[in-house]
Formats: C-alpha cells, structure tokens, sequence
C-alpha cells in the first residue's frame, strides 16, 4: 500500500499537518500552563513573604533579634525557603535563616521587589518581598522569601512533560486512524476501479490473509487485463491502417443498421465524413438505390452484389458485395469502383457491336452474289463479272477493316515504337504522294508549304505516315471532285504543327469530339458508299498519343474541315 505513490504522497501530508497541528496546540498549552505557573509562584511567595513578616514584625519589635533567628528557622524549614529581613533604610539583612538548602545570600537584594535571577553563586532563584512593615520602637522592616527556581519550576516542567507525552500520543494515534481510513478507502477505491474495469486500478499488494490474496490476484488478473487491452489496442491500430489503405470502401453496420467503420476508400466513393456520419442509420446517410435494403438483408443473413451507379462528375460505377457479421450481428458491405471496368465493358460491347454490323454488309453482299452466281449467273458472263466485282470488292473492304482492327488493337496495348529522328516534311510528301492518283482522279489540288527549319522529332515514321495517310484519305474521300486540299507544316515554340484542310462538306460542330471514336461516321450511308473502315481517325488518335501529341478537328457544316497535329520535336 505504501508503495503506491499517491497514497503515499496522500498519508505523508496527513501526518505532516496533523504533526504541525499537534505542535500547535501542545505549545499553545505549555505557554498557557508556564503564564499560570508564574502568577501562581508570585501568589503563593507573597503569601509566605507576609505570614514571615507578621511573624518577623513580633519578634523584632522585642528586640530579641537571636531568638528571632532561631524562631524562622522552623519557618523557613516549613517553607522549604530561605528568609530574610531587611533594613529598607540601608538594605542591610537584619536576620537571615534557611532551610538547608544550598541558596546563598544575594549580593544586593531588591529590597521590597519580587525577584527571579541568579543569585550570589549563579543559581537561579525566585524571592517574593513584603514589606515595609512596621516593627516597634519606630523601626520598619522588608521580609524576603527565596527559593530555588528548579525547586519552583518542577511542578511546570512536570506539567509540560505531560503534554509533551500526551500531543505525542495523539499525533501517534491520528497517524493510525489516518492509516486506517486512507487503506479502507484505497482498498474500497481499488475495488471500485476495479469492478469498473478501470486499467489504472491498484489494489495494495502488501495486506496480509485473505485480502492480501484477494489483492495479489486481483493485481494479477489486472495485468491480464491490460495486456489484452494493450493487444486490443494494436489490433485496432493495425486494422484502421489496414482498411485506411484499401483501395476498396469497407462500411460496417451494427444490427439496427446504424453506421459503426466508414473507412477514407469509402469516404471518397460515397462523398460522406466518417467522422460526422458514424452512429447514423445507413439509410439516412447513404441513399444510394438498394445500399440500405442490401445491409439490412445482409444483417439477416443473406448475401448480395450488385452496381450502383454514383451520378458525377465524373459519375462512377461502383461493385457493393454485402454479406453477414456472423457473431456480432450486422452487416459489412465492400465497395469497389469498377467505373473503368464498365466503361471498357460497354466500349467493348460497342465495338463488337460495331465491328459485326460493319461486316454484316459485305458478307451479306458477298453471300447473296455468290448464290446468285449459283443459282445460274456464272452461265451469263457479263452479270457474272459484276458479282464477282462486288465480291472482290467487298472481300477488299472486310481485309481493310481486318487489317484496321488488328493495327488498332496493336496501338492500344501500346507496342514497342521504331524511334529515331526524322524529318516530319518528308513524311508528309510521302503520304501525299501515295494519294496522289487518286486526288488526280478526282481532279483535286493538293498544295503543300512547309516552313524552312522545322525542329526533327524523334518517332516512328511508319506510324507517322500512317496517320497523316488516313487524314489525307478522308480529306481526299469526303472532297468533292475538283476540290482543293492544304498541307502546312509550321513550327510551334518547340514542336511541329501540321495541318490537313480540304474543302468538303465539313462535320458539324456538335460531332466534332466524337469522331475519334471508332466506328463513329458523320453520316453513315454516305461513308458506307464512299468506303472506309470507321477505324482510320481512331488510328490517327493513338499514333499521335504514342508519340505524345495533341490531334483535333475544326470545321463547321459547310465549310470543309482542318485536321491539326501538333508533336513535341527534338
């Protein structure tokens, strides 16, 4: 118990104070007794100075001065004090008689004056005087009685002694009250702490019986007690990193459906403040279409996954799985954001769809012209050759859309480029002169101007080639006859501009972001009749991108349009 520093702190200032309150107090007695024991001397002295001087009076008025002498001896035996009588006239001592002790005479006696101080030998004395005091024969006399002041003063330091012993006494039994009560208290206070599984609890370990065992194994199972909530508490440290780190958003439900673990994944996912939001009913919190049914099914039980759709921006598809806490009741539903995920989904059910309805057409075509020719054309050879013209025709635009898929996907999973520096003008010139027939064919003018000193890229000229091919190919295609088409290479700051300009029909604004896409015609029917996969500008989008550049479209329903690369050079 007193190993314990605040009840030892506690029991050292209790027996301090009551010590200094005890001290108090036997002083203020002994003060008291010492004020009375002296107004009690002087009381009593001045008694005994007046009976020897009644007496002295007597006997000295008969002049018999021997016999006077002999006569206070008996009194001042009696007395157990030293008598004396004075002349006041001259302070001479008349008679003088003790009672055999060892006080001697002063050397110059107060006469008539109460007295207390050494004497002729350097003992301390008392003496009271009474006089004068007439005693025949016209004479006056001055009686002195003296006696030792450690005869005097016994009665006072017995007194004071007694005190002394008894402040002692009660300070020592204070001591063991106070010892008492504060170890009932502690004792009381620890099993209180301890009943209320308070971690900071002491109970003494030095009680002896049975309550020292009580107190050994309480101290014990104490321990226990703070090692595991020492566990608990690492277990917790760790589990809140763990969930604060997923990638996933973790909500846990009791089984009321209120909100008990929001962890910052699902913080994000949600738009919610864990710490504003844990305690409320999911229901309240998150309104998300089937999130509370689901948690409330999963508190019973029953597993669910599902989508829910988060409107944006960017809106965002997330992934719940909800499933049952089976011990402790409730619910934990995992959140997952598969918006990526969704929208490569939906990209590639768009591109299957796409691609099948691009082939459906020439095989539809093909199929019907072979059967045509089985069922008799190959005997009429001019209509014969006409389908086996669109056969090979159309076989030709099922290998061109074949070959734009495959490039297309190659340039998607992001294939190790060619690189090395180039000129960008001469890969412009070789591009228009690969289209060159068949702008002649359509009697269009292809101009070209490129600036003097162009910055030299480094990049894969094949894919370069490719791309401003396809550029040119639509500029070429969607041209009418004797239409004009621009070729501009300029320098930008650093990096290299080219722009492809016909004088077409243009695209309208509201689909320029779209044409990039794949499969994406402006008008679909006309397209189709004019050839093309759907796939080149889509080509021309990734090669730009695999050498870091910017492509874009301008133009306007009527007035052709501009097809600006710009590429970082050297």
């Amino acid at each position: 118990m007193l190993s314990d520093p605040a009840f030892r702190r506690t029991f050292l200032a209790a027996a301090a104070l009551t010590a200094i309150a005890t001290a108090a107090v036997a002083v203020a007695l002994c003060w008291l007794q010492e004020s009375g024991h002296d107004a009690r001397v002087r009381t009593e002295m001045g008694r005994e100075a007046l009976m020897a001087s009644v007496h002295c009076s007597t006997r000295y008025g008969q002049g018999n001065i021997a016999q006077l002498s002999a006569d206070l001896r008996p009194l001042a035996r009696t007395l157990d004090a030293r008598i004396d009588v004075f002349d006041p006239s001259n302070g001479g001592v008349l008679v003088s008689a003790d009672a055999g002790s060892s006080v001697s005479e002063f050397k110059s006696p107060p006469a008539g004056a109460d007295f207390r101080g050494p004497d002729g030998s350097g003992q301390e004395v008392v003496s009271a005087s009474f006089g004068p005091v007439p005693a025949g024969r016209g004479q006056v006399i001055v009686v002195r009685v003296t006696r030792l002041a450690d005869v005097v003063d016994a009665p006072l330091r017995d007194a004071q002694l007694r005190i002394a012993w008894a402040a002692a006494a009660v300070w020592l039994a204070a001591l063991a009250l106070f010892l008492f009560a504060f170890s009932s208290i502690h004792a009381r206070a620890a099993s209180l702490r301890l009943a209320l599984n308070e971690p900071k609890a002491i109970l003494p370990p030095d009680l002896d019986g049975v309550l020292g065992d009580i107190a050994r194994r309480s101290g014990a199972l104490l321990e226990e007690s703070r090692l595991v909530q020492r566990d608990r508490s690492t277990i917790r440290t760790e589990a809140d990193a763990i969930l604060g780190g997923m990638a996933e958003g973790v909500i846990a439900v009791d089984r009321e459906g209120r909100l008990r673990i929001v962890n910052a994944a699902a913080e994000i996912m949600l738009g919610l403040n864990s710490g504003a939001v844990v305690g409320q009913p999911i229901g309240g919190v998150v309104r998300f279409e089937g999130m509370a049914e689901a948690a409330a099914k999963a508190s019973g039980g029953a597993e669910r996954t599902f989508r829910v759709e988060i409107p944006g921006p960017p809106q965002r598809v997330l992934e719940v799985h909800a499933e049952p806490v089976a011990q402790a009741g409730g619910a934990v539903l995992v959140l997952r954001d598969v918006s990526e995920e969704a929208k490569y989904a939906d990209m590639r059910r768009d591109f299957v769809a796409a691609a099948s309805h691009e082939l459906r057409t020439p095989i539809a075509v093909i199929r019907a012209a072979a059967e045509t020719l089985q069922d008799g054309a190959l005997n009429q050879p001019e209509q014969a050759k006409q389908f086996l013209d669109s056969i090979h025709r159309h076989a030709l635009s099922m290998e061109a859309l074949i070959k734009d898929l495959l490039d297309l996907g190659k340039l998607e999973s992001r294939p190790d480029l060619t690189l090395r520096p180039i000129d960008v003008a001469e890969v412009l010139h070789r591009s228009a002169a690969l289209h060159e027939p068949e702008a002649k064919k359509r009697r269009h003018e292809v101009e070209f101007t490129s600036a003097d000193a162009l910055p030299r890229l480094i990049a894969d000229a094949s894919l370069l080639e490719r791309a401003f091919s396809n550029i040119l190919e639509n500029a070429i295609r969607y041209t009418p006859d004797g239409g004009k088409i621009l070729i501009r290479a300029t320098a930008e700051g650093g990096r290299v501009r080219v722009e492809i300009e016909d004088t077409g029909a243009g695209i309208p604004e509201k689909e320029l972001k779209r044409i990039f896409e794949r499969f994406y015609r402006v008008d679909r029917s006309r397209s189709r009749e004019q050839g093309g996969t759907g796939l080149g500008l889509a080509i021309v989008k990734h090669v730009v991108q695999l050498h870091k550049g910017e492509v874009w479209a301008e133009s306007g329903a009527g007035r052709g349009a501009k097809f600006v690369v710009v590429l970082p050079g050297i």
